[in-house]
């Protein structure tokens, strides 16, 4: 300010801060820096600040009121005005509206700003300033927006009498067409059929129901002969004769084929017209498209089915469990019985002549329980996802071999033929403990239900695959229970009469262990007393 004073009073004019001071509008001047070098009586006035408030202080440090977001822009509003601004330069801002301390309560109220930004270079200073004239302009503001709002009132008068005036012509044609919107909100067709020539007049929404185009015409001879579904024509035609003839409303639900050969669900009410002379002239009715009630309807069908399913399975389950508890009981009580009798046998006597067969029926009896044992540890392991299985090379024919000569015996006791005249290479990845679990529990399977006659146990491969297969001429499986065989706790019932053992969890976890080492199982019979074959395929090693 003093390089301005200096140059100012080289001339013959006032001193320059009385100058200034004088002036009516409100000035700031700011340096290179955009720092407040001095503000006249008009600014402190205008804006409620002193001086010792602001001489010092950055443009961008002063009013800053309201949201940050809202100082934000007010400091953009006046960078906008003063950036790059050069010497001769005038730049004037658009109004801001800005939150400002009231006079009376000091409480934030609107208020309207411009600002005017030149830059002056006081001679022999080598430095420039900001003027910058502040103005409050919120009273034009208000009297501008107030005279938006009347000139728009008076417009809004001047056309309040066309819009009474079209608005009554709108309502006539909208209450024409309110019902034809409801219709088709609902979807709901009208239509009206001449009973003389059989055309039929109807809505754009009816022949959208029937799966027409817009501009295709509809007769009673295309309703019936292409559109209707051939299941339900002759239904449809009698109820339409017939509440023609009883004079009473006609409603009917029936298929329709589209054009495009999907089915769909309508429902069709009317009512005939008659002439004076009873004769009827013409019907009048509606159309409505009910597919997805219909599909809801069916989809409630099916999950009442679906429970009713479940229910009986679950049932079964329960049956099937109260068996298998039975069967573990019984299976467990037998051999535990047997060991228990020939121990006790054993230590009342001095009986050595029979020790052999002691030693021999209890080792029997122990290992039949041990079996039994692991497949309800396995099942479990299964049932709780903690079943493991460790993939190896494993020859299969020769795991085969060495548990048909393991069984044999056992098949010679019941005097039946085990024979494995096939037993081809064969090297698969596989659990060589599970995979004998597997050839184990089908050959023992087919002992127990083969009272005469021959059990064959052969290894081939096909397609990149090992071929297991297990064939009796057994009892064999009906057609209504060779889907059951694999289920758990499930265990079919012989043709004799004799009792078989087991808890009905070996084919069970022979499937499950044959999936678990990516392979299939699947099973054959021609039916009761004609044998069962067992087919199991696993991949072979790379």
């Amino acid at each position: 300010m003093d390089d301005l004073n200096r140059s100012l009073s080289q001339t013959d004019v006032p001193d320059a801060a009385a100058w200034f001071e004088a002036i009516l509008d409100a000035y700031v001047i700011l340096d290179e820096s955009y720092r407040i070098c001095f503000v006249n009586a008009s600014y402190t006035q205008l804006t409620g600040h002193t001086r010792e408030a602001v001489i010092g202080k950055s443009i961008y440090e002063i009013n800053q009121y309201g949201s940050e977001a809202h100082r934000a822009a007010r400091n953009q509003w006046v960078a906008a005005a003063i950036a790059d601004l050069k010497p001769g330069e005038t730049r004037s801002s658009p109004p801001f509206r800005a939150e400002w301390p009231s006079n009376e309560d000091g409480k934030l109220a609107l208020r309207f700003w411009t600002i005017k930004a030149s830059v002056i270079v006081p001679a022999d200073s080598g430095r420039s300033y900001y003027a910058i004239r502040v103005s409050d302009v919120t009273d034009r503001v208000q009297r501008s927006e107030a005279d938006k709002r009347e000139k728009a009132r008076l417009r809004s008068q001047a056309q309040l009498r066309q819009i009474i005036a079209a608005e009554k012509e709108k309502q006539l044609q909208e209450s024409r067409e309110q019902l034809a919107e409801v219709l088709a909100f609902a979807k709901v067709g009208a239509w009206k059929r001449d009973l003389m020539s059989g055309v039929i007049t109807c809505t754009t929404q009816a022949k959208i129901n029937l799966g027409l185009k817009p501009h295709e015409e509809l007769t009673t001879e295309r309703l019936f002969d292409e559109l209707i579904d051939p299941a339900d024509r002759e239904r449809v035609r009698e109820e339409l004769e017939t509440s023609i003839v009883a004079h009473r409303d006609y409603r009917v639900e029936y298929r329709v084929i589209w054009p495009d050969g999907s089915g769909h669900w309508v429902m069709v009410g009317g009512r005939a017209r008659y002439a004076e002379g009873g004769q009827p002239t013409q019907m009048l009715g509606f159309v409505l498209d009910i597919t997805a009630r219909k599909q809801q309807e069916i989809d409630q069908q099916r999950i009442a089915g679906d429970e009713r399913l479940a229910r009986e399975q679950s049932d079964r389950n329960a049956l099937a469990m109260d068996h298998f508890l039975t069967a573990v009981s019984h299976e467990l009580r037998s051999p535990i019985s047997v060991i228990l009798n020939w121990a006790e046998l054993l230590e009342r006597t001095d009986y050595k002549a029979g020790l052999p067969r002691a030693t021999a029926t209890i080792q029997r009896n122990a290992k039949q329980l041990a079996l039994m044992v692991d497949d309800l540890l396995d099942s479990g392991a299964i049932v709780s996802g903690k079943l493991s299985i460790e993939f190896a090379p494993l020859a299969l024919d020769r795991l085969v071999m060495d548990l048909v000569n393991d069984l044999r015996l056992q098949a010679d006791h019941k005097k039946l033929h085990l024979t494995s005249a096939r037993l081809d290479p064969c090297t698969i990845q596989g659990d060589a403990a599970r995979v004998k679990q597997i050839v184990w529990n089908l050959v023992t399977n087919a002992i127990k239900f083969t009272d005469t006659g021959v059990i064959d146990v052969s290894v081939s491969s096909e397609n990149g695959h090992a071929v297991l297969t297990v064939s009796d001429s057994g009892c064999g499986i009906s057609a209504d229970a060779i889907d059951k065989v694999f289920d758990r706790f499930e265990q079919l019932k012989p043709s004799s009469s004799g009792r078989v053992g087991g808890l009905g969890l070996g084919l069970w976890l022979v499937k499950t262990l044959v999936e678990r080492q990516h392979g299939r199982i699947d099973v054959h019979s021609a039916g009761i007393g004609c044998g069962t074959t067992f087919v199991v395929t696993l991949p072979l090693s790379d």
